[in-house]
């Protein structure tokens, strides 16, 4: 009797062990399909990006010559930005793994991760190799605060991004708002720049109105200066140069033609001989338009004319108690 008691013991204790086997050796091949991380991008090598938006919109080509970065829409080709091709790089490379939110082909739609919901992000290198991210929802994930208390300080939520990886069934949740800050058209990713500078580097300012007399201020032992030795203010100086050394354009022109004849223009001298040339086109009274040397295959549509107020000011502008 004894004898088979062990036997039947040693059997339970067997079966519990293979059993606690196959778990582990489950798991552990399972954990080596989840992502603690988004595949590496290889910034030097990427040499163009393909972004195909789930509105069935013409896709969005981002093709880097050089230094700079060119984006193209069908027929259209125009000079990108290329501070938001960097970002977008950057929050995808190797970004962080929250979690994995499913494992499933059957709820993809709820993350908004199917190739007809999701946004397509293809990295093509210049050795024919590439990478594909698809972009879903965006989620804010309020925190938990069981004892709210209006004098301290609250938890802070999560922002996630769902997003899933080339053939890969799985779906992973990402830090940040990816998905918010995708382009959804050739706009979205075209150079606004009008001026782009450091104002410390600003040395003068040249003014010239076809309707008023124009005028010049420059920089002298840090002290701005007029063309007849009067100095400007110095904080109505400051408030100038603050706003306008990185204004950027809202709406593009329909035309690429400049129209006839300026009605302004503003020249900024910096490091000592560059140049930066803005100017000014209302050429009737329901349009006006902008041009910068420093982008120059773009016109800008001012209908608004906030650019205009912003940048083209009088001279008693930077006269204190005027």
């Amino acid at each position: 009797m004894l004898s088979k008691n062990r036997t039947l013991i040693l059997g339970v204790i067997l079966v519990v062990a293979v059993a606690i086997y196959l778990f582990l050796e489950y798991n552990q091949d399972n954990e080596k399909n989840y992502r603690t991380q988004l595949p590496e991008l290889d910034t030097a090598m990427i040499a163009q990006i393909v972004v195909s938006s789930p509105s069935g919109a013409d896709q969005i080509v981002l093709i880097k010559e050089g230094h700079q970065w060119l984006v193209k829409s069908g027929d259209e080709s125009f000079q990108a930005d290329v501070n938001i091709i960097q970002s977008l790089i950057q929050n995808l490379d190797q970004a962080n793994v929250k979690s994995v939110v499913s494992t499933s082909l059957d709820n993809r739609e709820e993350f908004q991760i199917t190739d007809d919901l999701g946004t397509h992000v293809r990295f093509e290198n210049a050795d024919n190799t590439f990478k594909d991210i698809i972009i879903g929802k965006f989620d804010y994930i309020q925190a938990n605060n069981p004892n709210p208390n209006p004098y301290s300080q609250q938890p802070q939520g999560e922002m996630l991004s769902y997003v899933r990886v080339g053939d890969e069934t799985s779906v992973y949740a990402i830090d940040g708002m990816i998905a918010l800050g995708l382009g959804k058209t050739i706009n979205d990713y075209r150079d606004k720049r009008i001026i782009d500078i450091q104002k410390e580097s600003i040395d003068k300012l040249e003014f010239k109105y076809n309707d008023q007399p124009g005028f010049q201020l420059e920089k002298q032992n840090e002290k701005w200066m007029f063309h007849n030795g009067t100095a400007a203010d110095s904080a109505l100086m400051a408030k100038y140069l603050n706003r306008i050394s990185r204004i950027r354009g809202k709406d593009f022109a329909a035309t690429e033609q400049m129209p006839f004849g300026e009605n302004a223009s503003l020249t900024l001298t910096y490091d000592g001989s560059k140049m930066v040339d803005v100017k000014l086109y209302m050429p009737d009274t329901s349009s006006t338009f902008m041009y910068s040397s420093q982008n120059p295959t773009n016109i800008f549509n001012d209908s608004d004319q906030k650019l205009k107020e912003k940048l083209f000011v009088s001279e008693d502008y930077f006269i204190e108690n005027k």
